[in-house]
């Protein structure tokens, strides 16, 4: 069985928003809400980070869509859904999608579909740096048109298997804060009266930073080795086990870079990623802008020492030297102070958050598996007519 297609343009009301000129400041000084594509991660749009007067509506190409209106990004980051639960105004990187009087799609199915359908939207975007559909080629997609009850049908299957995700993802985003709040709990705010002796980072830890071999003419001997190469921009999940580079023992041996063992902390000291933190989980080599920090392990836990250095962060970045490039030094962060409770109370907390990432483990493989189901009844019902 397959469903006509129909262009979205035929189904619906299809405009974009627009930006009134900043020049004037009383164009942003009312109580419209304004959405821009960030605002658009709500999924049902409550609030927006900026709102326009009735001045900056007449003055622009804004418009007010109704509550209800379904959204689309359509600029930058092409193929973002949400549904307004508030009336709005967009800027022109947003669509807005609202069914025609005979209202023979339902905007959820709808909604589903073009969520489907990114890899689609982005074939037909223009532009390089940054890739855009216009509203012509947006009100030419097509959208396959099941009777409205089955529309129905389908979006509610789909509805409930977002439902299932976003509880996950739920799950998932309360276990990432769970160790912080045990070690406030086993170990007190360290902004507020020190319980425990603090000793500077240079007093039990072992810092070092590493380096970047050649990558002229004769990089083959340099890149593309086995030894695992940390980049500062890596410092993304809380453990590294795998990098995206390799070096050789010949790029090691001439250059700074220096072998860091599996436990060591990594601290971010340059740019855009200063103050990131991370646990490096094999054995691997670093560039210079990672610091490497080894604590003396008869005095320090890494697990602990990580998330302690975690509370000092917003403190680091204080002390950056540099504007656009803020960087830290390693003098820095050797003169860093932190309190060292008993080792087998850190070892306790090591213990807690270990079978906190277990758990973690657990519900990220039970959300892989509920994406594969969501992609799964999506081609169902989409490419073989029904799910």
């Amino acid at each position: 069985m397959s469903w006509a297609k129909v262009a979205l343009g035929d189904l619906c009301h299809v405009s974009a928003g627009g930006t009134p000129s900043r020049g004037k400041a009383s164009y942003f000084e009312g109580d419209i809400p304004w959405v821009k594509i960030s605002d658009m991660l709500q999924g049902t749009i409550q609030t927006t980070d900026e709102s326009i007067s009735e001045e900056g509506l007449a003055n622009s190409s804004a418009k007010l869509f109704p509550k209800g209106t379904l959204l689309l990004s359509i600029f930058a980051t092409v193929g973002r859904t949400a549904v307004l639960g508030i009336p709005a105004a967009t800027n022109q990187a947003i669509a807005g999608i609202t069914p025609k009087g005979d209202r023979r799609v339902d905007l959820k199915y709808l909604r589903h579909y073009l969520d489907a359908s990114v890899a689609n939207l982005l074939k037909q975007s223009r532009g390089v740096a940054q890739v855009n559909i216009n509203l012509s080629i947006l009100k030419g997609f097509q959208i396959p048109l099941p009777p409205l009850l089955e529309q129905q049908r389908i979006a509610a299957i789909l509805d409930k298997a977002e439902e299932l995700r976003a509880k996950r993802r739920a799950a998932v985003a309360l276990l990432d804060q769970l160790p912080q709040s045990i070690f406030l709990e086993m170990f007190g705010d360290p902004k507020e009266v020190k319980t425990w002796k603090e000793l500077r980072i240079s007093d039990f830890c072992h810092t070092g930073s590493g380096g970047t071999p050649s990558r002229q003419s004769e990089s083959r001997y340099y890149m593309g080795g086995t030894i695992p190469w940390v980049k500062s921009g890596e410092l993304r999940e809380s453990v590294i086990y795998q990098t995206e580079e390799r070096i050789t023992s010949l790029a090691l041996a001439e250059s700074s870079a220096k072998m860091v063992p599996a436990g060591a902390i990594l601290l971010a000291m340059y740019g855009a990623t200063v103050g990131r933190l991370a646990i490096l989980g094999i054995s691997a080599a670093t560039n210079q802008a990672v610091c490497n920090i080894v604590p003396d392990a008869e005095l320090a836990d890494t697990t602990y020492l990580y998330h302690a250095l975690q509370n000092l962060v917003p403190s680091m970045i204080s002390m950056a030297a540099g504007g656009a490039q803020p960087n830290i030094s390693q003098n820095i962060i050797r003169s860093l102070c932190v309190a060292l409770p008993p080792l087998d109370l850190q070892c306790e907390f090591a213990s807690r958050v270990s079978a906190i990432s277990r758990t973690q483990t657990a519900h990220q493989s039970a959300l892989a598996q509920l994406d594969f189901l969501l992609t799964s009844l999506q081609h169902r019902a989409f490419n073989k007519g029904g799910a």
